[in-house]
């Protein structure tokens, strides 16, 4: 009866996260150059992202959430972020590259004659 209600359940699809790196402008003007984690690695489609930018403007960290749009090697992101020298918040459009997924290994199993 448990493994019967075990199969009913709902089952979560759990996608690969995808990582980037790349520049954000500022709304006071100001570049950063950070790091990214986005929520999936799927192409032409929308992510959440997490991640940590150095503005050096300002010689600080700046961890930031927002939302991406992942496309080809590239992604575009609005995000809010966290001065930690200024202790300010900010808005961001941010630009960038990621990282290149590698080729998932083929294993084929041939039974012995």
């Amino acid at each position: 009866a448990l493994a019967l209600a075990a199969f009913a359940l709902p089952q979560t699809a759990v996608a690969d996260p995808a990582f980037g790196i790349g520049f954000t402008l500022l709304t006071n003007g100001q570049l950063t150059v950070g790091a990214k984690i986005f929520s999936n690695d799927e192409h032409d489609k929308a992510a959440l992202s997490v991640g940590l930018d150095y503005n050096p403007a300002s010689n600080s960290l700046r961890p930031n959430a927002g939302v991406a749009y992942l496309h080809g090697h590239g992604y575009g992101d609005v995000n809010v972020g966290y001065d930690l020298t200024d202790q300010t918040f900010d808005f961001g459009l941010g630009l960038g590259a990621l990282a290149k997924k590698a080729d998932e290994e083929v294993v084929t199993v041939v039974p012995a004659p």
